[in-house]
């Protein structure tokens, strides 16, 4: 078979219409954006047009909307940021414990300068309520952040719901989201945040663009400084065709997100009816999970050991983040999520995308079968 890219939620193939963005900018854009000469004003104009585009994707004003590296620079620049402009409001914040590193790991180090971070536990079934996060909130709370979509089990959380009741109890808290696996996929809910991030790679643009949603007002410290670029809340020269390419795939993204999601939706299922044929996986993805996300488990076969002779039967994809596969560590996603530790030691992620066909996933489906029926009594005696 040919092979199958079923690894979206690590990053995704670029799409045509952003090679080709990125391509022309490459070739013919070439100017500093900061510079006063012409090709430094065409570069300039580029940048102009996709922070029109994009906004209009974000469904906010262009004016507060910042390019940056991608979501990991957003979140640890709004999270550092915020707190730190505010801290004489307060020192606590609310988040979860599902969320990606990059929020998880800046919030550590606000605990170690003396900022008090409640982490909420989703239900694995039910997911994140609005109560939950209600029900978390002090008079000194200064930040709510919580994902939009999980990347590892494709939960989705009601963050504008959620911002709508901290905006009612708590009026002063800055309320964000890592939008990552939610921006270009689902309606945006950036309108009713103080602040969004995303990242070009996640909807088939390219690694190194992301832009973060700041509402005007919403004071932030800057993370990188130097340079006053991006109205002083990012220093460093922009990225122009990375920008150019993300801007061309959330607008190749936008035009008929509904139109893909449903068809990706049907993918997933016939995904989900290949794993239930084969017995004995477990669900880790709860009922209304996003259409993009699959995780499974299959006790008793390592997901490692699965992922690896998926891949060398041509088919890709992960054991969970990313990030953590990288450094072999057991998902806390799923360890927050109450699962077993046999179950999360077996756990195996399938995420799809716009790019992907019914024939692929069918043939995914034939190739797990056969590769379960080959792992599975081999681990059944290895475990004996």
């Amino acid at each position: 078979m040919q092979s199958v890219y079923l690894d979206n939620n690590a990053t995704t193939p670029v799409a045509p219409e952003a090679v080709a963005a990125i391509h022309d900018c490459l070739e013919h854009t070439f100017g500093n954006p900061s510079s006063l000469h012409r090709p430094g004003v065409q570069a300039d104009g580029v940048l102009g047009d996709a922070r029109r585009s994009l906004a209009e994707q974000f469904g906010v004003p262009a004016r507060d909307l910042y390019f940056c590296s991608g979501a990991t620079e957003a979140n640890n620049t709004v999270i550092s940021g915020v707190a730190h402009a505010y801290h004489a409001r307060g020192r606590h914040i609310v988040t979860t414990a599902v969320e990606h590193p990059s929020v998880i790991e800046p919030l550590r180090r606000l605990e170690e300068e003396g900022f008090t971070v409640t982490y909420l536990s989703p239900d694995p079934v039910k997911g994140l309520s609005v109560e939950q996060v209600r029900a978390a909130l002090r008079a000194d709370t200064i930040l709510v952040s919580i994902m939009q979509v999980n990347n590892e089990t494709g939960a989705v959380f009601p963050v504008a719901d959620i911002a709508r009741m901290v905006k009612s109890h708590c009026k002063t808290a800055v309320v964000h989201s890592d939008g990552v696996q939610g921006f270009g996929k689902l309606a945006s809910p950036a309108g009713a945040l103080d602040a969004y991030s995303s990242s070009a790679h996640k909807i088939h643009g390219p690694k190194g663009a992301g832009a973060l949603y700041l509402r005007h007002g919403v004071r932030c410290r800057p993370l990188l400084v130097g340079g006053g670029h991006e109205t002083g809340l990012r220093a460093g020269t922009e990225n122009v065709p990375g920008i150019a390419g993300f801007a061309a795939a959330a607008a190749a993204a936008g035009g008929k997100r509904e139109q893909d999601y449903s068809r990706i939706a049907a993918m997933r299922s016939q995904l989900v009816r290949a794993v239930e044929s084969t017995g004995r996986a477990v669900m880790l993805s709860p009922p209304d999970a996003i259409a993009t996300t699959l995780a499974m488990a299959f006790p008793p076969i390592p997901g490692e050991v699965m992922v690896n002779a998926l891949s060398e039967a041509g088919v890709a994809v992960s054991t969970g983040s990313a990030c953590a596969a990288s450094r072999n560590k057991r998902s806390h996603v799923l360890e927050a999520l109450g699962f077993e530790q046999r179950v999360i030691d077996s756990s195996v992620r399938f995420s799809l995308s716009r790019l992907n066909t019914a024939a692929e996933v069918e043939s995914v489906g034939e190739v797990l079968a056969a590769t379960l029926k080959r792992l599975r009594p081999v681990a059944e005696r290895v475990l004996r």
